[in-house]
């Protein structure tokens, strides 16, 4: 009978490992690949910014091409933060998503707003172009260094919840084990 309720306590042990395995994998996982595409997305966005601003000028075809592919990153970007959301346990993460969305927004809505004056100085074929890349210094790069600071908080926020899970992982094998070990101690 202690034979048989040790491997029915082993099971159960088992079973909550598993299932804290799971949720590491499906959430915290799945929430750091999320984090990944967000921050792929917008740092291709700048680049690509200043691909249209610096090296695109003047030619008109190449800058609609690349204003294209700004618009797929920034779709990709809002995804993965709207599939990020259900994975943030706590207020606070979901108060530095909240932060890192207003950012986001504020970088794309600067973004195309200096995306527009470049194409504008193309096809009045200006060639100080001094609105669209005065934009980009003084409201793109800046939103873009805190976005940066505020995507390393939601980094934390994610790992530690990661951690958090892990440490109660274990601490659920140590007291299944534990427990294992007394019952057997007792049927020996």
């Amino acid at each position: 009978v202690a034979l048989a309720v040790t491997a029915l306590l082993a099971l159960t042990g088992l079973g909550k490992l598993d299932g804290a395995a799971a949720e590491l994998s499906e959430r915290d996982v799945a929430a750091l690949e999320q984090l990944v595409t967000i921050s792929e997305d917008f740092l291709a966005t700048d680049a690509d910014i200043l691909r249209h601003l610096y090296v695109e000028d003047g030619f008109l075809k190449d800058q609609d091409v690349t204003a294209k592919r700004i618009a797929a990153w920034q779709q990709e970007a809002e995804q993965a933060l709207d599939a990020l959301e259900p994975d943030l346990e706590s207020a606070a993460a979901k108060a530095t998503l909240a932060d890192f969305r207003a950012k986001y927004e504020q970088f794309n809505a600067a973004a195309g707003n200096a995306l527009e004056l470049s194409r504008q100085e193309t096809i009045d074929e200006v060639e100080e172009r001094v609105g669209s890349r005065t934009a980009y210094a003084e409201k793109v790069r800046p939103v873009v260094e805190s976005l940066d600071v505020v995507h390393d908080e939601l980094e934390h926020v994610i790992a530690g919840q990661g951690a958090a899970q892990a440490e109660e992982a274990s601490d659920t094998a140590a007291s299944a084990k534990r427990l294992v070990l007394i019952i057997f101690g007792v049927a020996l």
